[in-house]
Protein backbone atom coordinates (compact mmCIF):
# COMPACT_ATOMS: atom_id res chain seq x y z
CA UNK A 1 0.00 0.00 0.00
CA UNK A 2 0.97 3.35 -0.58
CA UNK A 3 1.33 6.23 2.37
CA UNK A 4 -0.91 9.24 1.58
CA UNK A 5 0.33 12.94 1.01
CA UNK A 6 -0.19 15.06 3.98
CA UNK A 7 -1.52 18.28 3.56
CA UNK A 8 -2.99 21.05 6.04
CA UNK A 9 -6.41 22.41 6.01
CA UNK A 10 -6.82 25.79 8.50
CA UNK A 11 -5.88 24.14 11.64
CA UNK A 12 -6.59 20.45 10.69
CA UNK A 13 -4.32 17.71 9.03
CA UNK A 14 -5.71 16.58 5.74
CA UNK A 15 -4.27 13.06 4.54
CA UNK A 16 -5.27 12.54 0.50
CA UNK A 17 -6.20 8.91 -0.79
CA UNK A 18 -2.76 6.97 -1.94
CA UNK A 19 -5.06 5.51 -4.54
CA UNK A 20 -3.76 6.79 -7.96
CA UNK A 21 -6.78 5.58 -9.63
CA UNK A 22 -9.20 7.01 -7.17
CA UNK A 23 -7.36 10.47 -8.07
CA UNK A 24 -6.82 10.11 -11.47
CA UNK A 25 -9.65 7.66 -12.64
CA UNK A 26 -7.55 6.08 -15.26
CA UNK A 27 -9.71 4.70 -17.79
CA UNK A 28 -8.67 1.03 -18.38
CA UNK A 29 -12.00 -0.68 -18.32
CA UNK A 30 -11.16 -3.60 -16.97
CA UNK A 31 -8.93 -2.39 -14.03
CA UNK A 32 -9.58 -3.07 -10.77
CA UNK A 33 -7.60 -0.05 -8.26
CA UNK A 34 -5.13 -1.99 -6.15
CA UNK A 35 -5.85 0.01 -3.63
CA UNK A 36 -9.61 -0.19 -2.77
CA UNK A 37 -10.30 -2.61 -5.30
CA UNK A 38 -13.12 -0.98 -7.01
CA UNK A 39 -13.51 -1.31 -10.75
CA UNK A 40 -13.54 1.66 -13.23
CA UNK A 41 -17.26 1.56 -13.65
CA UNK A 42 -16.99 1.45 -9.96
CA UNK A 43 -15.29 4.68 -9.20
CA UNK A 44 -17.03 6.42 -12.32
CA UNK A 45 -20.38 6.09 -10.78
CA UNK A 46 -18.98 7.14 -7.49
CA UNK A 47 -16.61 9.87 -8.43
CA UNK A 48 -18.78 11.22 -11.55
CA UNK A 49 -21.94 12.00 -9.97
CA UNK A 50 -21.36 11.78 -5.60
CA UNK A 51 -18.11 13.67 -6.26
CA UNK A 52 -19.55 16.21 -8.74
CA UNK A 53 -22.91 16.83 -6.79
CA UNK A 54 -21.41 17.24 -3.20
CA UNK A 55 -18.81 20.11 -4.54
CA UNK A 56 -21.35 22.25 -5.45
CA UNK A 57 -23.76 21.03 -3.03
CA UNK A 58 -21.10 21.78 -0.11
CA UNK A 59 -21.27 25.16 0.71
CA UNK A 60 -25.24 24.90 1.40
CA UNK A 61 -25.39 21.43 1.81
CA UNK A 62 -26.17 22.19 5.98
CA UNK A 63 -29.17 24.25 4.62
CA UNK A 64 -30.24 21.63 2.27
CA UNK A 65 -30.01 18.92 5.52
CA UNK A 66 -32.09 20.74 7.19
CA UNK A 67 -34.67 21.80 4.74
CA UNK A 68 -34.93 17.92 3.95
CA UNK A 69 -35.18 17.41 7.56
CA UNK A 70 -37.85 19.71 8.08
CA UNK A 71 -40.11 18.82 5.15
CA UNK A 72 -40.28 15.44 5.86
CA UNK A 73 -40.34 15.96 9.36
CA UNK A 74 -37.04 14.25 9.89
CA UNK A 75 -35.77 14.06 13.31
CA UNK A 76 -32.10 13.18 11.64
CA UNK A 77 -30.05 15.08 14.89
CA UNK A 78 -31.90 12.81 17.33
CA UNK A 79 -30.87 9.99 15.04
CA UNK A 80 -27.22 11.49 14.89
CA UNK A 81 -27.51 11.25 18.82
CA UNK A 82 -28.61 7.70 19.02
CA UNK A 83 -25.80 6.40 16.90
CA UNK A 84 -22.83 8.70 18.63
CA UNK A 85 -24.35 7.47 22.13
CA UNK A 86 -24.37 3.55 21.16
CA UNK A 87 -20.52 4.03 20.73
CA UNK A 88 -20.11 4.49 24.19
CA UNK A 89 -17.32 7.10 23.87
CA UNK A 90 -15.35 8.17 26.60
CA UNK A 91 -13.18 11.12 27.32
CA UNK A 92 -9.70 10.66 25.84
CA UNK A 93 -11.39 8.02 22.98
CA UNK A 94 -10.22 7.93 19.42
CA UNK A 95 -13.32 7.82 17.08
CA UNK A 96 -13.63 7.50 13.00
CA UNK A 97 -16.69 9.53 11.73
CA UNK A 98 -16.53 7.18 8.09
CA UNK A 99 -18.40 10.21 5.41
CA UNK A 100 -18.33 13.35 8.03
CA UNK A 101 -19.19 15.35 5.54
CA UNK A 102 -19.50 19.16 6.45
CA UNK A 103 -18.99 18.02 10.16
CA UNK A 104 -22.63 17.66 11.59
CA UNK A 105 -21.58 14.88 13.81
CA UNK A 106 -18.78 16.61 15.51
CA UNK A 107 -19.85 18.32 18.43
CA UNK A 108 -21.93 15.36 19.42
CA UNK A 109 -18.32 13.61 19.39
CA UNK A 110 -16.56 16.22 21.22
CA UNK A 111 -18.34 16.53 23.68
CA UNK A 112 -18.21 13.46 24.56
CA UNK A 113 -14.15 12.55 23.89
CA UNK A 114 -12.84 15.96 25.21
CA UNK A 115 -9.76 17.81 23.97
CA UNK A 116 -7.98 14.96 25.32
CA UNK A 117 -9.64 12.84 22.42
CA UNK A 118 -8.96 12.32 18.64
CA UNK A 119 -11.29 12.66 15.95
CA UNK A 120 -10.28 11.22 12.34
CA UNK A 121 -12.75 12.55 9.59
CA UNK A 122 -12.85 10.89 6.07
CA UNK A 123 -14.74 12.34 3.24
CA UNK A 124 -13.90 11.41 -0.65
CA UNK A 125 -15.26 15.33 -1.32
CA UNK A 126 -12.70 18.08 -0.71
CA UNK A 127 -15.41 20.66 -0.54
CA UNK A 128 -17.28 18.94 2.34
CA UNK A 129 -13.69 18.93 4.03
CA UNK A 130 -13.64 22.42 4.24
CA UNK A 131 -16.44 22.86 4.96
CA UNK A 132 -15.98 20.76 7.91
CA UNK A 133 -12.69 22.61 8.42
CA UNK A 134 -14.73 25.85 9.04
CA UNK A 135 -16.31 24.11 11.63
CA UNK A 136 -13.62 23.08 13.61
CA UNK A 137 -12.26 26.66 13.12
CA UNK A 138 -15.18 28.07 14.56
CA UNK A 139 -15.11 25.91 17.56
CA UNK A 140 -11.75 26.17 17.98
CA UNK A 141 -11.27 22.25 18.16
CA UNK A 142 -7.61 20.99 18.33
CA UNK A 143 -7.93 17.55 18.19
CA UNK A 144 -9.27 16.73 14.93
CA UNK A 145 -7.45 14.81 11.47
CA UNK A 146 -9.17 15.25 7.69
CA UNK A 147 -8.68 12.56 5.44
CA UNK A 148 -9.46 12.74 2.12
CA UNK A 149 -10.26 9.38 0.75
CA UNK A 150 -12.50 6.40 -0.33
CA UNK A 151 -13.98 4.53 2.49
CA UNK A 152 -13.48 1.23 0.78
CA UNK A 153 -9.68 1.97 1.31
CA UNK A 154 -9.86 3.32 4.89
CA UNK A 155 -7.28 0.91 6.44
CA UNK A 156 -4.94 2.05 4.29
CA UNK A 157 -5.43 5.64 5.46
CA UNK A 158 -5.43 5.62 9.11
CA UNK A 159 -2.61 4.87 11.10
CA UNK A 160 -3.62 4.60 14.36
CA UNK A 161 -6.39 1.75 15.74
CA UNK A 162 -9.86 3.37 16.89
CA UNK A 163 -11.81 3.30 19.87
CA UNK A 164 -15.55 3.53 17.55
CA UNK A 165 -16.27 4.37 14.57
CA UNK A 166 -19.19 6.05 13.16
CA UNK A 167 -20.90 6.07 9.75
CA UNK A 168 -23.63 7.80 9.21
CA UNK A 169 -25.91 8.12 5.98
CA UNK A 170 -22.53 7.94 4.10
CA UNK A 171 -21.84 4.67 2.97
CA UNK A 172 -25.38 4.15 1.38
CA UNK A 173 -23.36 6.05 -1.22
CA UNK A 174 -20.13 3.99 -1.43
CA UNK A 175 -19.78 1.29 -4.32
CA UNK A 176 -17.15 -0.50 -2.02
CA UNK A 177 -19.44 -0.73 1.15
CA UNK A 178 -18.35 -4.01 1.93
CA UNK A 179 -14.67 -3.24 1.75
CA UNK A 180 -15.59 0.00 3.66
CA UNK A 181 -16.91 -2.27 6.59
CA UNK A 182 -13.91 -4.71 6.31
CA UNK A 183 -11.77 -1.79 7.06
CA UNK A 184 -13.16 0.23 9.34
CA UNK A 185 -13.61 -3.19 11.69
CA UNK A 186 -10.17 -3.91 10.96
CA UNK A 187 -9.34 -0.63 12.87
CA UNK A 188 -11.02 -0.97 16.14
CA UNK A 189 -9.28 -1.41 19.06
CA UNK A 190 -10.78 -4.94 21.10
CA UNK A 191 -14.61 -3.68 22.68
CA UNK A 192 -14.26 -0.88 20.20
CA UNK A 193 -18.22 -0.43 18.57
CA UNK A 194 -18.71 0.80 14.89
CA UNK A 195 -22.30 2.61 14.43
CA UNK A 196 -23.83 2.83 11.07
CA UNK A 197 -26.78 5.24 10.29
CA UNK A 198 -28.34 5.37 6.65
CA UNK A 199 -31.22 5.04 4.92
CA UNK A 200 -33.46 1.39 4.53
CA UNK A 201 -35.27 3.71 1.48
CA UNK A 202 -35.57 7.19 1.02
CA UNK A 203 -39.22 6.95 -0.35
CA UNK A 204 -41.49 8.76 1.92
CA UNK A 205 -43.90 6.56 4.44
CA UNK A 206 -46.56 7.12 6.76
CA UNK A 207 -48.27 10.21 7.15
CA UNK A 208 -45.84 12.15 5.22
CA UNK A 209 -46.66 10.40 2.08
CA UNK A 210 -48.98 13.21 1.17
CA UNK A 211 -45.23 15.07 0.45
CA UNK A 212 -43.96 12.49 -2.14
CA UNK A 213 -43.71 14.67 -4.72
CA UNK A 214 -41.55 16.91 -3.05
CA UNK A 215 -39.68 14.28 -0.95
CA UNK A 216 -38.49 12.77 -4.12
CA UNK A 217 -37.68 15.62 -6.02
CA UNK A 218 -35.36 16.78 -2.82
CA UNK A 219 -34.15 13.54 -3.01
CA UNK A 220 -33.15 12.64 -6.66
CA UNK A 221 -32.06 16.40 -6.61
CA UNK A 222 -29.61 16.34 -3.44
CA UNK A 223 -29.79 13.35 -2.10
CA UNK A 224 -28.38 11.03 -5.28
CA UNK A 225 -30.33 8.26 -3.98
CA UNK A 226 -33.41 6.77 -5.64
CA UNK A 227 -36.78 6.69 -3.72
CA UNK A 228 -37.77 3.91 -5.34
CA UNK A 229 -34.36 1.37 -3.89
CA UNK A 230 -34.39 -0.72 -0.72
CA UNK A 231 -31.00 -0.53 0.87
CA UNK A 232 -32.09 -3.36 2.84
CA UNK A 233 -32.67 -5.47 -0.06
CA UNK A 234 -29.52 -4.34 -1.92
CA UNK A 235 -27.25 -4.05 1.08
CA UNK A 236 -27.61 -6.63 3.97
CA UNK A 237 -25.97 -4.42 6.36
CA UNK A 238 -26.39 -6.10 9.56
CA UNK A 239 -25.06 -9.49 7.87
CA UNK A 240 -22.09 -8.43 6.81
CA UNK A 241 -21.22 -6.11 9.93
CA UNK A 242 -21.57 -9.27 11.61
CA UNK A 243 -18.92 -10.99 9.94
CA UNK A 244 -16.45 -8.74 12.20
CA UNK A 245 -18.41 -7.94 15.02
CA UNK A 246 -20.02 -9.83 18.17
CA UNK A 247 -23.03 -8.25 19.99
CA UNK A 248 -25.07 -7.14 17.06
CA UNK A 249 -27.86 -4.49 17.04
CA UNK A 250 -30.09 -4.11 14.54
CA UNK A 251 -33.42 -0.82 14.65
CA UNK A 252 -35.64 0.43 12.57
CA UNK A 253 -36.08 4.04 12.57
CA UNK A 254 -38.53 6.66 10.99
CA UNK A 255 -41.11 4.34 9.86
CA UNK A 256 -38.62 1.69 8.41
CA UNK A 257 -36.96 4.19 6.18
CA UNK A 258 -33.95 4.74 8.28
CA UNK A 259 -32.16 2.19 10.82
CA UNK A 260 -28.98 1.88 13.21
CA UNK A 261 -26.47 -1.62 13.09
CA UNK A 262 -23.99 -1.49 15.88
CA UNK A 263 -21.91 -3.88 16.78
CA UNK A 264 -18.70 -4.45 18.97
CA UNK A 265 -14.99 -5.93 17.86
CA UNK A 266 -14.32 -9.04 19.79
Amino acid sequence: MGTGKRTMAKNAEVVVSPCPFCLERAPETGFVCSECRLTYQEHALYTDKALAQYTVQAPRYDKLAALFSAVALYPVQRYRKAAIRALNIQAGDTVLDIGCGTGLSFPLIEERIGPEGRLIALDYTASMLEQAANKVEAHGWQNITFIRGDAANVAALVARPVNATVAAFSLSLVPGWQQAIASAAGLLQAGGRFAVLDWQTMKARGPVRVLSPVLEWLTKRYGLADPSVNFSDERPWSEVMGTYLTDMSYRDMHLGTTFLCTGVKG
